[in-house]
């Protein structure tokens, strides 16, 4: 029997989600010639793949408990299908990470853009430590959105007004070139909001 967290679906959701963050951030570090975003991206491959492995078992064995064989292709087909995208987001991110030259257009896309995307962890003395990003008001005040917060294993997607900060959490924040510094400087402990 599937638990709930195990379950075929929820390991689909999971992989999507993580599908999606993955591209996001290896476009981000192809942009930005960040390797530590282009390192998270690897680190999430690893995750995919676990995920992966994790849902072609709890799929056949749902087949040899009498589920449907059509509805078991079909989530092995998506499934695959996103280890394909996963793996692609990680070819890029290894271009970083292994400095390849970029591209005239796509270096040219850089100079065009007008957001970055970075990682940070959150400090002991931040005042981020065990509030949420509603009470915060992250965005407005320092113009940085968190798409994503790495806490120890586990990865929060898209966290919501009510996602609390822990000291040690590995976020990823999206938003204008300009509001990098406070952002950084928040996240450090060095002002305060």
């Amino acid at each position: 029997m599937n638990t709930a967290e195990d379950s075929p679906v929820r390991l689909l959701l999971l992989m999507k989600d993580t599908s999606e963050l993955m591209v996001s951030l290896a476009y981000s570090a192809l942009l930005y010639d960040n390797k530590d975003i282009a390192g998270e991206v690897l680190l999430l491959e690893e995750k995919m793949d676990s995920f992966y492995s994790r849902l072609k078992r709890k799929t056949l064995e749902g087949v040899s408990n009498g589920e449907n064989v059509d509805s078991a292709l079909v989530v092995l087909q998506i499934a695959e299908s996103m280890e394909t995208i996963a793996d692609a987001a990680l070819e890029i991110a290894d271009v970083v990470l292994r400095d390849i030259e970029l591209h005239p257009v796509v270096q040219m896309s850089i100079m065009d853009s007008d957001s970055v995307i970075t990682s940070g962890v959150v400090s002991p003395s931040s005042s981020l430590v065990g509030a949420t990003l509603g009470e915060k008001n992250l965005a407005s005040e320092t113009g940085m959105w968190i798409i994503a917060i790495r806490r120890e294993r586990w990865w929060i997607y898209g966290p919501h007004e009510d996602t609390r900060l822990e000291a040690g959490d590995v976020v990823i924040a999206e938003g204008p070139p300009e509001a990098l510094d406070r952002f950084k400087a928040v996240l450090d402990g060095r002002e305060e909001i």
